[in-house]
């Protein structure tokens, strides 16, 4: 069993101190447009006054603590298997941590048949490979008070037989999951700079030294790396954001529960132009439950924001009235989009 000492405390911490600064920062917004200032202390700064190194580490520093549990039928051996306990950044693939750090303990325990690839399950609902370990934390435990909170180990059960897949896509742990992660970099790039030469011409040492940031969650590594792909103008701050690349995900409730099915959730890649993020989110998410029947929304009123719908980013709840340039600046995932979560 893995047990990190004071480290769900540590990291909620950080967790806190994110949405303390975002709530803060979101709070006095002015107007819905994309542009509006924000009050502080009496003094009225814009949005890009805020320091997206420092809002882009706290994110990246914001864990989450998983229990993985091993499928009782996957177990070869008399005894009972631990369970492993893992800190995981809300940035890094959940799947690659199991891979890497879970299953060389449990090699000894595992059957001949079991197979090379695991698959992850929360609530009887398998898991996506494809999104980041907070993108799916959130999708299946926000908003649940049944011990599944933002502020409670998440578990999650790891199967390997019988894949399901009538739900999830065949995958390679080692290769589909990087392969993935940089052909998100190259739509993302084609979106906000109308090339994706940038992430096509990295040098093989420079992808993998990217991966390697991206699978072990260290801000610092991909900074390094990321700062050379010329993404960053003269005074090495992200040249402005036009076009912003997004994931729009929206879910029927704040959160999958047990025994629902993936037609409850909704994901989309888009190109939009900045505006507030419930401007640009809001026609698409109720066109989508509309069609679904999913609940009634209310119409949006330009003064309260929207009402019957919710919108996290990286698990903090949103105003509305922030502005997608910036989000994306402080919040972007490795991939290059912006995970946008709505129910």
């Amino acid at each position: 069993m893995i047990e990190d000492t004071g480290v769900q405390e540590k990291e909620e911490t950080a967790a806190e101190s994110l949405s303390t600064r975002r709530s803060s920062s979101c709070s006095s917004s002015s107007g819905s447009g994309g542009g509006g200032d924000v009050e502080l202390g009496g003094e009225v700064v814009g949005w890009s006054s805020y320091d997206d190194d420092a809002e882009q580490r706290l994110l990246w520093e914001t864990k989450i603590v998983v229990r993985i549990c091993l499928f009782e039928g996957d177990n070869g051996s008399i005894d009972q298997v631990p369970d492993v306990y893992v800190s995981v950044s809300r940035h890094e693939y959940l799947y690659q941590t199991v891979f890497e750090k879970v299953i060389p303990l449990w090699r000894h325990v595992l059957p001949s048949s079991a197979s090379r690839t695991p698959w992850l399950e929360c609530g009887m609902l398998p898991l996506k490979w494809d999104l980041p370990c907070g993108v799916l934390h959130d999708l299946h435990c926000g908003g649940n008070d049944d011990g599944c909170s933002s502020n409670s180990i998440w578990t999650v059960v790891a199967h390997f037989s019988n894949f399901p897949s009538t739900i999830l896509t065949p995958f390679d742990v080692k290769e589909s999951l990087r392969n993935h992660v940089f052909h998100s970099m190259k739509e993302a790039s084609h979106v906000r700079m109308g090339s994706a030469s940038r992430i096509m011409n990295m040098s093989h040492a420079a992808q993998d030294a990217l991966w390697h940031a991206i699978r072990q969650g260290s801000y610092d590594e991909y900074v390094k790396v990321y700062s050379t792909l010329g993404f960053e103008s003269h005074d090495g701050i992200l040249a402005a954001v036009e076009r912003v690349p997004v994931r729009i995900i929206v879910c029927r409730g704040a959160a999958l529960k047990m025994n629902t099915s993936y037609e409850d959730v909704y994901i989309s890649s888009r190109s939009m132009n900045d505006g507030s993020v419930k401007d640009c989110v809001y026609d698409i998410a109720r066109a989508w439950m509309m069609m679904k029947k999913h609940k009634t929304i209310a119409v949006k009123n330009e003064e309260s924001g929207m009402t019957g719908v919710q919108i996290q980013v990286g698990g903090i709840d949103m105003h509305g009235t922030e502005p997608l340039s910036y989000l994306w600046r402080t919040m972007h995932a490795p991939d290059g989009f912006l995970y946008i979560y709505v129910y």
